[in-house]
């Protein structure tokens, strides 16, 4: 968190201290002068700057590869871009009353993506106020304490937790019970409403991390999959033979494994300018021209290059005072 914090501030800094005609990256150099004071290695510039201009022309579909200052900070902070915070707040009303595409997050993409963000926005509360796991389940006050907490001993907890949106926290709840309460599947009724135990609290809250690098998303792949590569591609593309997978199938696929689709689409165009920067043309480049293909992931998957750059920020990480050390 400090670390995070010092990012933020000095990145701000530096935005701020700029003229208005200079809040554009033009060069790698110009990235460097930014970065460099932030104890970034001069030999991933380069790297950086072709995915910053990769992000912005994919973002734009293709009509501004411009880097903007803006664009750097906003991935500084971790974060998504602001105008998506305003999508998950609009699609998030209404949606914890029943509707017809119910007891399956891939039939209802909108609750998933504003639950898995609710669980995360939930996730840095806990930190900020609590010890432990066993401290935030013993908050509840379940009246079954070994038996879990149901749906309204959740809602009547809100406030405790200083959870600001009632509606995003009763979707924490669906989202963890994987949707099969009466509340969002209509089939269940007359049945023994599901709770949340503490395994599946402790389990949900530990997926409820942004997942916002190559290496943070290799991880989380290995982590439901192991090291078969073959069958994550399959995961990917719907079939284990394809040769690309397009960015729809991306997001629809990392939906089901805790990632919202922006975070989705982010690291959809981190991973086209990795490949496009570390691999040959003939392997990097898809037939439709806006798909990953097969060499293209693998090489993302075996690549070192991730395994140094989450170094480099473990460094920053364990410093002392959030400050930058040298490696």
């Amino acid at each position: 968190a400090a670390a995070r914090e010092f990012l933020q501030e000095a990145a701000t800094a530096a935005l701020s201290d700029l003229p208005a005609a200079e809040q554009v990256i033009l060069t790698v150099e110009a990235l460097g002068a930014v970065l460099h004071p932030l104890g970034f290695p001069k030999e991933f510039l380069a790297a950086t700057f072709a995915t910053l201009q990769a992000r912005a022309a994919f973002l734009s579909k293709g009509e501004d590869s411009t880097v903007f200052m803006q664009h750097l900070l906003t991935i500084l902070r971790g974060l998504p871009d602001e105008t998506t915070g305003f999508y998950y707040q609009a699609r998030a009303e209404g949606l914890t009353q029943v509707s017809d595409a119910l007891g399956s997050s891939i039939e209802d993409p909108h609750r998933e993506d504003v639950a898995i963000d609710a669980a995360q926005e939930f996730r840095r509360l806990l930190v900020k106020n609590f010890a432990n796991l066993e401290e935030v389940y013993d908050a509840f006050e379940p009246r079954q304490p070994f038996g879990g907490i149901e749906l309204e001993e959740w809602e009547d907890k809100r406030e405790r937790f200083k959870f600001p949106d009632p509606e995003r926290w009763a979707l924490i709840f669906g989202h963890m019970v994987e949707w099969q309460h009466a509340r969002w599947n209509p089939k269940r009724r007359g049945e023994e409403p599901p709770k949340v135990s503490q395994t599946t609290l402790a389990e949900s809250l530990n997926m409820a991390v942004p997942v916002m690098s190559l290496w943070a998303f290799r991880y989380r792949l290995q982590r439901f999959y192991g090291l078969a590569v073959q069958k994550i591609w399959s995961l990917l593309a719907g079939d284990e033979k394809a040769e690309e997978v397009n960015v729809q199938q991306w997001r629809a696929a990392l939906l089901t494994i805790g990632i919202r689709r922006w975070d989705a689409v982010h690291l959809f165009s981190l991973a086209t300018a990795f490949a496009a920067f570390s691999m040959p043309q003939s392997m990097s480049t898809s037939a439709s021209g806006s798909g990953l293909t097969r060499a293209a992931f693998m090489g993302v998957m075996k690549s070192q290059a991730l395994d140094a750059a989450n170094r480099f920020f473990e460094l920053i990480l364990h410093s002392p005072h959030g400050k930058p050390v040298s490696a």
